[in-house]
């Protein structure tokens, strides 16, 4: 992102406030939105008549697809337009007995 096509909107000294209002919306710099598959396989097996097990595995992000996030958009910052966060594949493995 090219910083000198952005410019801060002076502050009046009187009054603290905007001088004159800027011409770029709230939130029109925004990231790439996020890109999730999230998967699941479960087994249930009865051990009794009574009790049962189930053996679950979760996978957030099953493909691993990089979502990127943190877009710096304070104009005073040296990493302005970079993205300092990105998001990878979560694997949870559960187990739960039912009596």
């Amino acid at each position: 992102m090219n910083k000198a096509a952005f410019a801060l909107v002076p502050f009046s000294t009187a009054s603290g406030a905007q001088i004159r209002p800027g011409n770029l919306s709230r939130n029109s710099i925004r990231p790439p939105g996020p890109w999730n598959v999230d998967l699941s396989a479960a087994k249930n097996s009865a051990i009794t008549e009574r009790l049962n097990l189930q053996l679950r595995g979760d996978l957030f992000n099953g493909l691993n697809h990089t979502n990127l996030g943190g877009l710096q958009t304070n104009i005073n910052s040296a990493r302005f337009g970079q993205f300092t966060a990105a998001g990878a594949r979560t694997i949870q493995i559960g187990a739960r007995f039912v009596f």
